[in-house]
């Protein structure tokens, strides 16, 4: 949570992906779920069956199992340059 307040409701804790979401919606949001859980953004495609191995997808997936629409979002390749273009906000 930042200091000044800019984000009161970003919040972060460090696992797996799954580890992440369980714990969030478990213990930290158990009184006020998300309306959306989003899961990424994951290095390389998550195609075919990689889908079953991939930590990105089992994330989301933990959201479903809570009920809350859920999305897991993948580039194909990264890169600084691609990453400041997907997510501007981060850098």
């Amino acid at each position: 949570m930042s200091e000044d307040g800019d984000n009161p409701r970003m919040l972060f804790v460090e696992g797996t992906p799954v580890d992440c979401v369980k714990f969030s919606l478990s213990y930290l949001l158990e009184q006020d779920r998300p309306d959306l859980v989003v899961s990424g953004i994951n290095h390389g495609f998550n195609l075919g069956s990689d889908a079953v191995y991939s930590g990105t997808v089992g994330a989301a997936l933990e959201g479903l199992m809570y009920s809350i629409p859920s999305l897991a979002l993948s580039l194909e390749k990264y890169s600084v340059k691609r990453m400041e273009e997907v997510v501007p906000f981060y850098y």
